[in-house]
């Protein structure tokens, strides 16, 4: 009954993002991570490895490869094209 009642959730969490956001939840979660870890690698001192624990990867190079699927970029090369000067 469990399973059920999530995938009821999961379909009607789906259907509202869509309508909302015009967006699916997967796709949603990237664009956030993505985000974050531009804002991070742009803004802060912290290392690739450090970005990559602090999201949630396991190991930096899933990482990297995420951040290249999804940006075309290495963190690398977009930190050297983006970091904000202080």
């Amino acid at each position: 009954h469990a399973k059920k009642c999530m995938q009821r959730l999961w379909r009607t969490l789906t259907r509202q993002l869509k309508n909302d956001i015009e967006i699916t939840p997967k796709k949603y979660l990237i664009k956030r991570v993505v985000l974050e870890a531009k804002r991070m690698l742009a803004s802060s001192d912290a290392s690739v490895r450090e970005v990559s624990i602090d999201l949630g990867f396991d190991e930096v190079t899933n990482f990297n490869k995420y951040f290249i699927l999804h940006t075309s970029f290495t963190p690398g090369a977009f930190r050297d094209n983006h970091r904000f000067n202080s």
